[in-house]
């Protein structure tokens, strides 16, 4: 789970192993990452992060050829945002490449000595420095293509699962907004729809954790500005059923009750009928 992750990083940075995450979009591979490399700098300034979005690459990005004016002869041009052991052999580091199995297989076989620890024509990644990237798997239909085994052979391979109960600690650890949290402590099988959609092969919005906390960040800004949300703006995070689903939860949760009414007089308080309404209540209570 992504849980395991900053563990599962911290033994391939001392042990010089590199890392490959695969996993259901929207699920916080990325922010994971970025995370755990963060907490390491505050400890130690001198480990370097490069971070590269893998499919905005060509081949060419890595070592060129141009013709050298002065002399008549060609000239090898490395890209100065690859850490390059010629150049700094001692740096420690992370290369982070983001969704790497979307980017051209001609750009991975590229990759694929650079990973390796070997030369590309003088360019080539200090032993220091391990290559992390996360990409989606073929059958999400997010983008990711084939990608050749000798690629997959250079890196240690994790699939990263979502876990209901460890996502909500994360929302209860980052204080997301109180009705998300609620809402999905009586719904986890909505923590994430993805599989859902997969097998509806539709096209279409569906609830995820990324989705749940860009919704949360909103929900406390129209409350900090005085606004209410549109239906619209949360059926376009988390998806049509589930959105529908979560704005009833919100009215009921809201408009029904007087929680300070329930706290002084938990007897006789007032209370709505509906079985859904009620749990709603349960659940911001």
């Amino acid at each position: 789970t992504i849980a395991d992750i900053p563990k599962i990083l911290h033994r391939c940075i001392r042990t010089g192993v590199n890392l490959s995450l695969t996993g259901e979009p929207g699920i916080g591979k990325t922010s994971i990452i970025q995370q755990t490399i963060e907490k390491i700098q505050t400890l130690d300034p001198e480990f370097k992060l490069w971070d590269i979005y893998t499919p905005s690459l060509s081949p060419i990005d890595f070592s060129v050829p141009m013709p050298d004016t002065k002399t008549g002869k060609l000239k090898m041009y490395h890209n100065t945002l690859l850490p390059n052991a010629y150049d700094t052999p001692n740096l420690r580091g992370v290369l982070f490449l983001g969704e790497r199995d979307n980017a051209d297989p001609s750009v991975n076989k590229a990759l694929q000595k650079y990973i390796n620890n070997e030369s590309m024509s003088g360019l080539m990644k200090p032993k220091g420095v391990i290559v992390v990237s996360d990409s989606n798997c073929i059958s999400h239909r997010s983008g990711a293509v084939q990608q050749s085994l000798a690629l997959l052979s250079r890196s240690r391979l994790v699939h990263v699962d979502v876990d209901a109960e460890v996502v909500l600690k994360h929302f209860a650890q980052i204080e997301l907004n109180p009705f998300v949290q609620a809402y999905l402590s009586l719904r986890r099988e909505h923590v994430s729809g993805f599989e859902a959609l997969l097998k509806s092969k539709g096209y279409a919005v569906w609830a995820n954790p990324r989705a749940w906390e860009r919704l949360g960040k909103s929900l406390d800004d129209a409350a900090e500005h005085g606004e209410t949300l549109t239906h619209e703006e949360i059926i376009g995070d988390i998806g049509e059923a589930v959105g529908r689903e979560f704005i009833a939860f919100m009215h009921a949760a809201t408009e029904l009750v007087s929680y300070d009414e329930i706290v002084a007089n938990p007897v006789k308080a007032a209370i709505p009928e509906k079985l859904s309404d009620v749990y709603a209540v349960m659940a911001m209570l």
